[in-house]
């Protein structure tokens, strides 16, 4: 059994946990906080108690490999398309949305998507997250939008979405799902030092199957009718 260390903030809280409660062969110590300063300190407490340390964000993982020389096997939740699409469909769905500034997301990401859908157009704003001050992420948004109109706004960063919304700009906070979790914990899983160091590893995990008495009963006619 490997022993994976989780360190983020209380709102990830529920989902993350459900998406570890679907791999049983997985122990995990959590640590939350809405500080990401915290990170630090947990990440101290924990490394030498688990075998990997997986951080929600790249910006919290960033924060930590700059104040801590000790090295320990860790990751980060991606933002992926998937999260990118939810948002997107929130920002457009009761705005004539014509330009998005978007933040936390790869280009390939945006792409994908975006190509999907015509009339839209996008800039990529770049940051290296909370640590460089979301105050100057705040700005480069509003730069990016000046002058133009039906003009919306996804980002990465929960205070970056609060401090916009107070120029009451569409504006949608971009997030993991579920899918983008569960991709990671099965990388970590396959990549992780523990992993290769055993000769018969076996990555298991829950599955719910259902089950519709009408198909069923239907098949059973069907058998009956053949002999």
């Amino acid at each position: 059994m490997i022993k994976i260390g989780f360190i983020g903030p209380t709102w990830i809280e529920k989902l993350i946990k459900k998406s570890f409660s679907m791999f049983p062969n997985i122990e995990v110590v959590y640590r939350f906080s809405d500080e990401i300063y915290d990170a630090i300190t947990f990440t101290k407490e924990l490394m030498n108690k688990v075998d990997c340390i997986l951080y929600s964000s790249r910006t919290t993982y960033l924060l930590v490999k700059d104040h801590i020389n000790d090295s320990i096997e860790s990751y980060y939740i991606p933002l992926k398309g998937s999260g990118f699409f939810e948002a997107l469909f929130y920002l457009i769905k009761d705005h004539p949305i014509q330009f998005i500034s978007i933040d936390g997301l790869a280009k390939e990401y945006i792409q994908s998507v975006i190509c999907e859908i015509e009339g839209i157009d996008y800039t990529i704003v770049e940051h290296l997250g909370i640590v460089e001050g979301y105050e100057k992420i705040v700005q480069r948004h509003l730069e990016t939008i000046e002058g133009k109109s039906n003009v919306g706004i996804i980002t990465s960063i929960k205070k970056v979405q609060d401090a916009l919304k107070q120029y009451h700009l569409p504006v949608v906070w971009l997030k993991p799902t579920q899918q983008d979790i569960i991709v990671c914990i099965e990388r970590i899983l396959l990549s992780s030092t523990q992993r290769r160091k055993r000769e018969n590893q076996v990555i298991y995990g829950k599955f719910l199957i259902e089950f519709k008495d009408q198909n069923v009963q239907s098949l059973n006619k069907k058998s009956t009718s053949e002999k």
